[in-house]
């Protein structure tokens, strides 16, 4: 896949008003991609040595939630 596809893609997936709703990606989804916009829900398919790595996948849905809306 080009740079500009993947570009494409990752826009796609952060409009709101576009019909692509599921993302399925590598362990490079972790770095570098910001999801908090659009995702609501991650599903670890493999689940990595170093659990470091749960964390920075998680992380591209929390960044900027404001606190307490995780229902606490």
């Amino acid at each position: 896949m080009s740079d500009t596809q993947r570009e494409e893609i990752k826009q796609a997936f952060n409009d709101p008003n576009d019909k692509i709703r599921i993302l399925v990606a590598t362990d490079a989804t972790s770095e570098g991609l910001n999801l908090q916009e659009t995702a609501h829900l991650v599903l670890h398919y493999d689940i990595p040595w170093n659990p470091a790595r749960l964390d920075q996948r998680n992380g591209r849905l929390d960044r900027h939630r404001p606190m307490g809306d995780n229902g606490d």
